[in-house]
C-alpha cells in the first residue's frame, strides 16, 4: 500500500492530529515534514507548546530510511509538550518505541488512550 497522511490541528488544544497510512518512500517523508512545518506555522506556536497525536494504526513497518528521516532530533515530536502514538500491538509498535524518546512520548492502543493521556499533561 503507497504511502499517505493527514493532519488535521486541533486549534483550541494546540494539538496536530496526524494519521498515517502505508509504507512511506522518502519524497512521503519529505512531503509530510512540509505540511507538518505548515500547520504548525498556521499555529502560530513553538513546537514546544504543541500537543501531537499520531495515529499510526495502519502504518507499515517502514524503511530504515524513512526511520531515519523521522527520528531527526529537530522534528517537532521530540520537541512538542507532550505526544502520543497509536499503534496496535506489534512490530510497528516496537519500531515506535525503539525509535522515540522517554518522558513526553506515549503509545497506546487506542485514541482514546493516547487523547486523555495528552489531555492530562
Amino acid at each position: 500500500m503507497t504511502g499517505t497522511f493527514t493532519i488535521e490541528v486541533d486549534r483550541p488544544n494546540t494539538m496536530l492530529m496526524i494519521t498515517a497510512h502505508g509504507f512511506w518512500s522518502a519524497n512521503t517523508v519529505r512531503a509530510f515534514l512540509a505540511a507538518e512545518r505548515s500547520e504548525i506555522a498556521s499555529l502560530g506556536v513553538h513546537p514546544r507548546e504543541l500537543l501531537i497525536l499520531f495515529d499510526a494504526s495502519h502504518f507499515a513497518v517502514q524503511s530504515q530510511e524513512v526511520i531515519d528521516m523521522l527520528r531527526r532530533p529537530e522534528h517537532p515530536l521530540y520537541n512538542a509538550r507532550r505526544a502520543a502514538f497509536v499503534a496496535p500491538p506489534g512490530l510497528a509498535t516496537l519500531q515506535i518505541k525503539r525509535g522515540t524518546p522517554e518522558g513526553h512520548i506515549g503509545v497506546f492502543e487506542t485514541l482514546p488512550e493516547a487523547r486523555a493521556y495528552l489531555m492530562a499533561g
